[in-house]
């Protein structure tokens, strides 16, 4: 098992590396299966740094997600920032340990990860002006590798609630021409290249999938209500415990 590096994609045939010529692809994959995921797939995030998984999760469980997102809400008083799903709402938390998350988590990695942190995200219409961030920059010193770090966003569609938005860069997350490394000279993504913005949608029961390093920031969908989707943040971490070791790291 391969512990340390970019985990190696399995090897795709030249005909499924269609979609990596021309501009990077803004549609979701609607009716995403997590049990046939396709090598063309997997090489489609390791390229664009993002990985849309529409319909992954069916309407009837988004449905009691977004009821344990508003009660959670509604408990701690309509909180800002990120709320820690994994003390505050077990319900909630339970969507970490999907079988088809995992899936696609194991997929993308090529070995199995562990959870590092589970948050329900406040994103407000602030949020539209505020730069572009990358996850990696928030525990560049926890000791994992950016490629062993992938960030799933779930859409649940919390009652009253617009659907959301994760703009991002595809690609910023390759290494730099200058450097070389899998780091670009920008650790926080700052200086990413906005001219080359997507921004997938998702509705309740959507997933997203994104690369530590693509800089990108959730948003909500035209409208002065925020946007409360669940991060999920997945590791390969040989030493065992991420969340616990993360969680007493963080203070």
């Amino acid at each position: 098992m391969r512990l340390s590096g970019r985990p190696d994609p399995p090897r795709a045939k030249a005909r499924d590396l269609h979609f990596l010529s021309g501009p990077p692809p803004r549609r979701a994959l609607r009716g995403f299966d997590a049990d046939v995921i396709e090598t063309a797939t997997v090489v489609e995030y390791w390229e664009l740094g993002y990985l849309p998984a529409a319909g992954l999760l069916d309407g009837a469980e988004a449905a009691a997600w977004a009821e344990a997102g508003a009660r959670l809400v509604a408990d701690r008083g309509a909180p800002g920032g990120a709320v820690d799903v994994v003390q505050h709402a077990p319900a909630l938390a339970a969507v970490a340990s999907d079988p088809r998350i995992l899936e696609v988590v194991t997929d993308l990695f090529g070995h199995h990860g562990e959870l590092l942190e589970a948050s329900l995200l406040r994103a407000g219409p602030a949020s539209s002006a505020a730069p572009l961030k990358r996850v990696h920059a928030e525990c560049a010193d926890f000791g994992i590798a950016p490629d062993q770090m992938v960030v799933a966003y779930v859409g649940l569609g919390l009652p009253g609630e617009p659907p959301g938005t994760v703009a991002l860069v595809p690609g910023h997350h390759r290494p730099h021409p200058r450097t070389g490394t899998g780091v670009p000279l920008d650790r926080d993504g700052g200086r990413a290249d906005l001219s080359r913005v997507v921004v997938p949608t998702l509705q309740a029961g959507d997933l997203l999938f994104v690369h530590s390093l693509t800089p990108h920031r959730p948003r909500p969908v035209g409208s002065a209500q925020p946007w409360r989707p669940l991060r999920l943040t997945y590791v390969v971490d040989p030493r065992g415990g991420a969340y616990d070791r993360y969680r007493a790291w963080r203070g």
